[in-house]
């Protein structure tokens, strides 16, 4: 937030705006270091900033051979044994993995 009012001190910033947040990393001015997760917040860098990202649900889905066609339950179970950490319980994981393949 400090660096947000500091970069555009006239403007009236909202702390859970998520709007903003996702308007700045459209334009390149911040980038997403971790997702956030049940009960954890998201964490953002400025775009020079030598951070190593962190892979959202969805990208490390695509890295798993023939994840199109595959059950939402199957894919899990294959990303997890390639090192993805549920932050939830199994069925709530599988539940949120289904909603982002319906997008």
């Amino acid at each position: 937030m400090g660096a947000l009012e500091a970069a555009e001190p006239e403007k009236r910033w909202v702390k859970h705006s998520a709007y903003v947040l996702n308007r700045f990393m459209k334009a390149g001015a911040i980038k997403g270091v971790k997702y956030s997760g049940h009960m954890q917040p998201a964490v953002f860098a400025m775009p020079d900033l030598d951070v190593e990202c962190e892979k959202t649900m969805i990208e490390w889905a695509k890295e798993i051979e023939g994840w199109e066609t595959m059950p939402a339950v199957e894919l899990m179970v294959k990303m997890t044994e390639a090192g993805y950490e549920m932050e939830v319980a199994p069925k709530d994981a599988v539940r949120s993995l289904e909603r982002e393949l319906d997008r």
